[in-house]
């Protein structure tokens, strides 16, 4: 676990089975692959990941997961962005008042709340 006012709640190549949160600053950054963690930030990406696969990642005004592959992932923003990501697979995205999900390709994952930016969709609805 770990927690920071200004800076990276935890930041690591690989992180699995971790929590990371931050005021200001990434909640969990990993720069390979995140596996089964959480992370959340207040102005910044909850889970900021190569990889991020089965987390799930909260930030206020910034992005709740921002990785290039979402697998099995949940991320959730009151006022930025759920997901972004170039792949989203079987993920979900949430948001207040911003874009639940922006991907360049989606697949079987759904926008619980909020407008979607998607070019290549694959079985959704």
């Amino acid at each position: 676990m770990g927690n920071s006012e200004r800076g990276i709640g935890i930041s690591g190549i690989v992180a699995e089975a971790c929590f990371g949160s931050s005021s200001s600053g990434y909640g969990l950054l990993a720069h390979r692959s995140a596996i089964g963690c959480i992370g959340t930030s207040v102005n910044s990406a909850g889970v900021f990941s190569d990889i991020a696969r089965v987390c799930y990642g909260l930030s206020t005004n910034g992005i709740g997961i921002n990785a290039r592959t979402a697998q099995g992932s949940y991320g959730q923003s009151s006022n930025g962005i759920g997901i972004q990501s170039v792949t989203a697979i079987l993920s979900v995205g949430n948001r207040s008042s911003g874009r639940a999900i922006q991907a360049s390709l989606a697949v079987s994952s759904y926008a619980f709340s909020g407008t979607n930016y998607i070019l290549l969709k694959y079985n959704m609805p």
